[in-house]
């Protein structure tokens, strides 16, 4: 498309039909996309005004098929710092024990990690609406040792 294509209802319909929530699980995901904004609070806001990071995340089935876009807000004020760590630690950009080091928000596009993926109901002009969320960043799984058996499994040899 350009900016002066013409749009259609009926292939606009097939496009949003694609779209497929995702039942809740482990996925693979890859970081598409990353805006940094800014976040207000309002009178009964949990969430003081901050710096707002909002990352759009593309997940795999197991089965490899990709699902569409969504959309996760990270919150950057104290009380949130663990789901900071929790990020960049499944994107592989720090580990467990790293110490004090900036945000490394250069490398999130294109990186990739693993979550458990669940799902959220909230309202729009009325309407009750169900979309992915993440519901927790996952570890990286640790590399192989490049043996064939479990970790400190040591072969006899005479």
């Amino acid at each position: 498309m350009d900016w002066d294509s013409n749009l259609t209802e009926e292939e606009a319909a097939e496009t949003a039909s694609e779209f497929k929530l995702l039942p809740d699980g482990e996925y693979d995901f890859e970081v598409k996309k990353l805006e940094k904004d800014s976040y207000t609070a309002t009178p009964n806001s949990k969430i003081p005004s901050c710096p707002l990071a909002v990352v759009h995340i593309q997940a795999s089935t197991p089965d490899g098929e990709i699902t569409n876009y969504f959309r996760e807000r990270l919150y950057l004020y104290d009380a949130n710092k663990w789901r900071l760590l929790q990020f960049f630690t499944c994107l592989g950009l720090r580990k467990h024990g790293d110490g004090t080091k900036k945000m490394p928000w250069d490398s999130v596009e294109g990186a990739t990690g693993r979550a458990l993926i669940g799902k959220r109901k909230y309202k729009k002009d009325g309407e009750e609406k169900t979309i992915n969320t993440v519901k927790k960043w996952l570890d990286p799984v640790p590399e192989s040792t490049g043996g064939d058996g479990e970790p400190g499994d040591e072969d006899d040899y005479e």
